[in-house]
């Protein structure tokens, strides 16, 4: 998905620099890491749990990946002159 991304607003936009990085937002030390390297203006987030039955089997992670993870993140960014944060609903 974050390939199709990439090409996509290349074609789009090819005069803006994008960084494109895989990371799990679940990781804060990488996520800081990360804030603190790029000062990104745009974040795009599409790592969810969608489906019932996962969320049931585990529904703290569940939790902890939709929810928590993405809180503690978007704080982040909103602390930097990051102006844009997207969630993405990752289903296919």
């Amino acid at each position: 998905a974050l390939a199709s991304l990439k090409i996509i607003f290349n074609q789009l936009y090819p005069d803006v620099y994008c960084e494109y990085i895989l990371a799990s937002i679940t990781d804060q030390g990488t996520m800081s890491r990360l804030i603190k390297t790029y000062h990104p203006q745009i974040v795009i987030h599409g790592e969810r749990i969608t489906d019932p039955d996962l969320i049931a089997q585990n529904l703290l992670m569940a939790v902890q990946k939709n929810i928590l993870s993405p809180l503690h993140f978007a704080e982040d960014i909103q602390k930097t002159e990051a102006c844009l944060f997207v969630n993405v609903n990752a289903q296919s």
